[in-house]
């Protein structure tokens, strides 16, 4: 039985949550109306897909090259990724390795200070480490279009000389056609997915991938409201019947009491509750701090300034911490900084050199 000061400290708790919560409810709204709006264009797209495979005859289908009538089920497991990522770098990670599975080439860049910044990669020659590559986002090549216009783009190489340009950066000798599709998330695009494939490829894919990066935009947008909003825990259905393991001797009398104290804990389910929300939403704000500054981060850890480096973006973070999880657990531990030291500074503390304890 709970005593009295443990419930009204839940109930505090509770009520501190929800204050700091209330504050981003109106953002949470906008952005959901935003990903509606979206979603139709989404839908739009899937349906013509539906349709047009349901025109191919059993015939096509067993001829046709491998990505093109079995995209739906790809997409569906695809869906299912993504929607189990925790968070944006689990995100892209899956489309890029997704995109990767209906084209020859896949690269994923970011968009920062009006150039083109290589992140991920999938197919690159071994001596190009995506990482490295820089390109600028204002010119006549697919990427630079698609980022311009707001919207995925389909082009052959050899058609334009832009295009021919980008690919020789690239590595490619020959490229058929080629993808760019933008990222567009909450108010600006933040990255660009670009993909290509020899002439005649049997995996080339390119509605597909559409659609991938539609779903991952869609699922980057979503994740504040995950955090606020937690998926509820499914009980397993009673007909489920598991393993059941080999039967063991009876405990003593004495042991069996003492296992019987350790498996009830006095613990409060709203306060493990509000130390996992404290931990999902530290982990949230580092992974987009180390989405928009790789190279930041990489000479911050030999240099051990990442503080000093990225001060603007670490401080706004530990504010929106600050104000919507810590002031109800202020006798917890500090996820934020825990955080930082593990993703941020790949576990060496030093490299942070944090002005506060």
């Amino acid at each position: 039985m709970k005593s009295e000061p443990r419930t009204e400290m839940a109930q505090q708790i509770r009520s501190l949550l929800d204050e700091r919560l209330s504050g981003l409810s109106a953002r949470i709204r906008e952005w959901l109306e935003e990903s509606h709006a979206r979603a139709g264009s989404l839908t739009e797209i899937i349906e013509e897909a539906r349709r047009e495979t349901l025109l191919v005859s059993p015939d096509m289908m067993s001829a046709a090259p491998a990505g093109t009538v079995g995209g739906a089920g790809d997409l569906a497991s695809f869906a299912q990724e993504v929607e189990a990522s925790a968070d944006q770098v689990a995100i892209l990670g899956r489309l890029v390795d997704g995109a990767a599975r209906h084209s020859s080439r896949v690269v994923l860049f970011l968009v920062r200070n009006e150039a083109f910044v290589g992140w991920f990669a999938r197919g690159l020659r071994g001596d190009l480490n995506p990482r490295k590559i820089s390109l600028p986002a204002s010119g006549d090549s697919v990427l630079c279009r698609a980022l311009a216009d707001c919207r995925p783009l389909a082009e052959t190489a050899t058609g334009n000389a832009a295009n021919t340009g980008l690919a020789g950066q690239l590595g490619a000798e020959t490229v058929g056609t080629m993808l760019a599709a933008p990222l567009w998330v909450r108010d600006r695009v933040a990255a660009v997915l670009y993909a290509d494939a020899p002439a005649g490829a049997a995996s080339w894919s390119p509605d597909v991938i559409r659609v991938m990066v539609s779903l991952a935009a869609l699922s980057l947008e979503a994740i504040p409201a995950r955090s606020k909003f937690p998926r509820p825990v499914i009980e397993t259905p009673a007909s489920f019947q598991p393993e059941m393991p080999s039967p063991q001797p009876a405990p003593s009398p004495t042991a069996a009491a003492q296992e019987t104290v350790e498996a009830e804990p006095d613990v409060d389910p709203e306060e493990v509750r509000a130390h996992e929300e404290a931990k999902r939403f530290a982990r949230l704000l580092v992974s987009e701090i180390v989405l928009y500054n790789e190279k930041d981060i990489e000479e911050g850890r030999r240099s051990k300034d990442l503080y000093e480096r990225l001060k603007e973006d670490i401080d706004r973070s530990r504010q929106m911490y600050l104000q919507r999880v810590a002031q109800g657990l202020t006798n917890g531990p500090d996820y934020f900084r825990q955080e930082l030291v593990r993703s941020l500074a790949a576990g060496d503390e030093s490299a942070l050199n944090l002005p506060w304890d």
